[in-house]
């Protein structure tokens, strides 16, 4: 899997070719080269939970942009937190509209359990995106939180936007 920050999406990238093509040399370093970069991990069909399903017309947006990391189910598994019952989900919707907007890296614990990884902005997506994904799953996964709205979205990307501009003005 290959994430891009720039445009939020994750990419799954599979080799389909002929692995008895490549020299027994090119496969070691390859090997090496994964077994020793802790970016890089194997996906496990089960503990990610990548089987296929049918998907809500609803949930289309969670599925392509947050479904990858926190599971199609809202578990999310032991490198992402579960949005299932979490306090950030069904807390303060403005910063959960937030962290969509802003991406999140370093520390934080939900429900308990420290998680240590980066969210990339998906401030690329539209406002009705945005709400439509984060009102799904304030609505589902054992979380009862209220809608977000197209026009809550458009608020806190504005505030944002502006608190971005004050800082390059503050800066020069």
């Amino acid at each position: 899997y290959v994430c891009d920050t720039e445009k939020g999406r994750i990419w799954r990238i599979l080799y389909r070719g002929d692995k008895n093509k490549f020299d027994s040399t090119n496969l070691e370093v390859m090997a090496y080269r994964k077994s020793h970069a802790p970016n890089l991990k194997t996906p496990d069909p089960v503990k990610d939970n990548l089987r296929r399903k049918e998907v809500a017309k609803v949930a289309v947006t969670y599925t392509q942009y947050c479904g990858s990391c926190h599971q199609a189910d809202g578990l999310g598994n032991d490198r992402f937190p579960p949005l299932s019952g979490s306090e950030w989900v069904n807390g303060n919707k403005d910063t959960l509209i937030n962290i969509v907007l802003s991406g999140l890296k370093g520390t934080i614990q939900v429900k308990g359990k420290v998680y240590d990884n980066t969210m990339p902005a998906l401030n690329m997506l539209t406002d009705n995106q945005i709400a439509e994904a984060l009102t799904y799953i304030r609505q589902n996964f054992q979380n009862n939180a209220g809608a977000i709205s197209p026009d809550d979205v458009s608020k806190a990307r504005q505030a944002l936007n502006g608190k971005q501009a004050a800082a390059v003005i503050n800066k020069k």
